[in-house]
């Protein structure tokens, strides 16, 4: 039993592009919030990493309760936010990636078009929401 062609078999079959899976509109909307939430990303990302340099070195736990402490878990705090925020942008970047490359919004795992209302609830989701 063969399978059915779908667009990126007879993109590849004629050596094209594959179109988006996506409404015109969609994509555009999408494309715009992707490109907001990166400023806004690149944003945090930047006042952390200047908040860092300020504090110079990392401060260490002190013996007593107070020495440098609620600096330390402040620093802690920030690295694993930082940390968050640049998987969010590595997620972002991906998506308007897959943007220009023209599979933005095929599921990552099983190849079906990402439903148009995750995507604009989500739009760096890279798995429709039948995929765990």
């Amino acid at each position: 039993m063969s399978r059915r062609l779908d667009d990126w078999d007879l993109a590849d079959r004629e050596g094209e592009r594959p179109r988006s899976p996506v409404t015109p509109d969609v994509l555009v909307a999408a494309e715009r919030i992707l490109h907001e939430r990166r400023a806004v990303l690149l944003g945090e990302v930047g006042a952390l990493a200047r908040q860092a340099a300020d504090v110079g070195a990392r401060p260490q736990y002190g013996k007593r309760i107070g020495d440098h402490t609620p600096d330390a878990v402040e620093s802690r705090k920030n690295a694993i936010v930082e940390g968050a925020l640049r998987a969010r942008l590595a997620e972002v970047d991906a998506a308007l990636e897959r943007i220009a490359r023209g599979s933005y919004g095929r599921c990552a795992r099983c190849g079906r078009v990402i439903d148009a209302e995750r995507l604009r609830a989500l739009p760096w989701a890279t798995a429709c929401v039948i995929c765990p």
